[in-house]
């Protein structure tokens, strides 16, 4: 996937070495800077979500991060965004595990994921933090 941010005052990079297990997409974010931190993908072709019962993300973090940070899920389709509920860092350890439950995204709307999208959510606006998103994978139904 290509991974774009929204704000551009978000710096991105490819991090790690050269074996794909330690690379990851490293992200700088800055409190006092970044308005309205996003990273997302385009999905071509459209991702089908419908075995799908959660997506795991494993982040590690350069250092501490605010205790109120969090990650939202963003799923787009059909030119309708569907926001998943927050994830916070502290609680969750290196993988974050965003649930794809139907009282935010129907069932109806998992054949046609167009982009996948994570929203930063913190209340603090002067720290910095460097996040890498090392692997994300699905869990199945079963």
């Amino acid at each position: 996937m290509l991974w774009r941010v929204f704000d551009e005052t978000v710096p991105v990079e490819i991090s790690g070495s050269s074996t794909p297990e330690k690379a990851g997409l490293a992200v700088h974010l800055d409190g006092a800077k970044s308005n309205r931190p996003l990273v997302f993908a385009r999905l071509n072709p459209p991702w089908d979500l419908t075995s799908v019962r959660a997506l795991l993300l494993n982040v590690t973090t350069r250092a501490r991060v605010s205790p109120d940070l969090s990650l939202e899920l963003v799923l787009r389709a059909n030119d309708t965004d569907f926001i998943g509920p927050s994830v916070r860092f502290q609680t969750s350890g290196p993988e974050l595990r965003f649930d794809l439950d139907p009282s935010w995204l129907p069932e109806h709307v998992r054949t046609k994921i167009e982009q996948i999208a994570f929203r930063f959510v913190t209340s603090n606006r002067t720290g910095t933090v460097d996040l890498v998103f090392k692997q994300l994978s699905a869990a199945k139904s079963l």
